[in-house]
């Protein structure tokens, strides 16, 4: 029987756009499509970050502080 490895981080909207794309051949092509996919998902993640300095105020104060204070108690 052949087994087939399917990620559980793969939405099935990002592997049924694998699947209909002709480019790949083989599966580390695959694996390379996926991984450029996570990776853009990452740097859109990271992007809030850049729009909003973690030194910003905001409603619980500045996520600098609370960085702070962790590495305190945490020295």
């Amino acid at each position: 029987m052949i087994r087939i490895r399917i990620s559980t981080t793969v939405d099935e909207y990002l592997l049924e756009q694998a699947r209909s794309t002709s480019s790949w051949q083989s599966a580390a092509e695959m694996q390379s499509l996926v991984a450029a996919h996570q990776e853009t998902q990452i740097d859109d993640a990271y992007q809030a970050y850049e729009e909003c300095p973690v030194d910003a105020p905001d409603a619980w104060g500045r996520l600098s502080d609370f960085h702070r204070d962790v590495s305190a108690i945490s020295a």
